[in-house]
């Protein structure tokens, strides 16, 4: 990511993921799920968070803005439930009880 400069990747990367997270919330509602402004704020918090954990991730490994804003994209489109999925995986392997 060292096409720019500053902080714009980051912030980039966050968007891209909290709008990708957006979107399937919107989606999911539509599709008959009840909507809930605190879990859509709670759930577009976490997938930009997770952008920007990508966005260090890419600059630290060498990666351009647009293939971190796109690897973004996908850790947004996982959201929480992808966050829940890989914590589940890591007690499994680890025998960790929670």
């Amino acid at each position: 990511m060292h096409d720019q400069h500053g902080f714009f990747p980051y912030f980039f990367c966050a968007g891209v993921a909290a709008m990708a997270q957006a979107l399937m919330y919107v989606n999911s509602a539509e599709k008959g799920r009840a909507f809930s402004w605190r879990e859509f704020f709670f759930a577009v918090l976490l997938s930009g968070f997770i952008g920007f954990l990508i966005a260090l991730a890419g600059d630290a490994y060498g990666l351009s803005t647009s293939l971190s804003g796109a690897l973004a994209g996908l850790g947004g489109f996982a959201g929480k439930e992808g966050v829940s999925f890989a914590f589940a995986l890591v007690r499994k392997r680890t025998g960790v009880e929670g």
